[in-house]
């Protein structure tokens, strides 16, 4: 991989070469014949050019190489969301909680502390942890939960003794 510090170091290498050829360029021998005086300014300037073009091309491989390491930043920030979740997702286990009803629910041996909850399991398919929350109680005789996912509006239906 290139080292942006090396580059770094070569532009400001090449800013000081023109530094040097403009101070050269303004600087010649007053003693020098005319036409000599022209062919140097001539050299010079065409030397000042190329530094000029040295120094957007190094400019450019700048700008790719800060490009890619922002996509390599990104990348790496990508894979240690997917360990992330390898290991959350290893906590839940599909269950039906109620016929028809499936939810993903975290397994005795992993809960702990934690308090007693859902995750939507369309959300839990796309790698998102989001738990389903009770909107509500339907049914004749009111005894139906209705749980909701504030992601993706998934809603199931749950019996309740």
């Amino acid at each position: 991989m290139i080292d942006i510090g090396a580059i770094t170091g070569l532009a400001q290498s090449i800013g000081a070469i023109r530094k040097i050829a403009n101070a050269m360029l303004q600087a010649h021998d007053a003693r020098l014949l005319r036409d000599q005086a022209t062919a140097i300014d001539q050299l010079v300037s065409e030397a000042l050019q190329r530094v000029i073009e040295a120094q957007a091309a190094v400019l450019a491989i700048q700008q790719e190489l800060a490009a890619a390491l922002a996509r390599e930043r990104a990348l790496e920030a990508k894979v240690t969301e997917f360990e992330n979740w390898d290991l959350e997702k290893q906590r839940y286990e599909l269950k039906q909680v109620s016929p028809g009803a499936f939810a993903y629910v975290v397994k005795p041996v992993m809960q702990g502390e934690e308090p007693v909850h859902w995750l939507c399991a369309g959300c839990y398919q796309r790698r998102k942890k989001t738990i389903l929350q009770v909107t509500g109680y339907v049914g004749p005789l009111g005894n139906m939960a209705v749980w909701k996912c504030p992601v993706c509006e998934g809603v199931i239906r749950t019996v309740t003794p």
